[in-house]
C-alpha cells in the first residue's frame, strides 16, 4: 500500500508542480484509524499513507497542489468478501459482524470530498469520532477487546 501509492505519486507530481496545480487523492483505510488484530500489516502501511499525505500536503500547499486522503470503510467488493472468509477469530472478534457499504456510496462519497477540497475524507460519524477523538476512544476499545479476549480463552479452555 505505502510504497506503491508513494511510486504512483512519484510519477505524477512533478507534472503536477510544473502546471501549478493538481489534486492528489490517497485512499487509506479506516484500519488508519485504529489498530485491528490480525490486520498488523495492512494497519501499519495504512497509518503509513496518513503520515505520508500529511507531510506531502505541507510540501504541495505552496505549489499549488493538494493532498486528500479517505479513510473507507469496509465496501463490498469480491476482494472484501474474500477477505472475510478468512478472517481469524481474534479480528472477528474485535470487528464483530461486517457491515459493508456499497461502492457506489464510498466513490460518491470520495468524489464529494475532492470537489469540495477536503483534506480528509471520513465515513460515517463512528470514523470521524475515531479520528477526533482517537487518544481517548482506541484505550476505552483496547481494554474492552482485551476483557472480551480473556472471557473467550476462560470459554475455549473450559473454565
Amino acid at each position: 500500500n505505502l510504497i506503491g501509492v508513494s511510486n504512483a505519486i512519484r510519477a505524477v507530481y512533478p507534472s503536477m508542480i510544473a502546471a501549478g496545480r493538481g489534486t492528489i487523492t490517497i485512499i487509506s483505510s479506516g484500519a488508519a484509524l485504529l489498530g485491528i488484530p490480525g490486520y498488523t500489516a495492512y494497519c501499519a502501511s495504512k497509518y503509513g499513507l496518513r503520515g505520508l499525505a500529511t507531510a506531502l500536503r505541507l510540501e504541495a500547499k505552496p505549489k499549488g497542489v493538494s493532498v486528500c486522503i479517505c479513510f473507507p470503510p469496509d465496501t463490498d467488493t469480491p476482494q472484501f468478501r474474500q477477505e472475510i472468509a478468512q478472517r481469524g477469530p481474534e479480528t472477528k472478534r474485535f470487528l464483530g459482524p461486517p457491515k459493508p457499504w456499497p461502492v457506489t456510496t464510498v466513490a460518491h462519497r470520495i468524489v464529494k470530498g475532492m470537489d469540495a477540497g477536503k483534506k480528509e475524507v471520513f465515513f460515517g460519524f463512528d470514523m470521524l469520532l475515531l479520528d477526533k477523538l482517537g487518544p481517548i476512544i482506541r484505550p476505552v476499545l483496547e481494554k474492552a477487546y482485551e476483557r472480551r479476549s480473556k472471557k473467550n480463552a476462560g470459554i475455549e479452555k473450559g473454565h
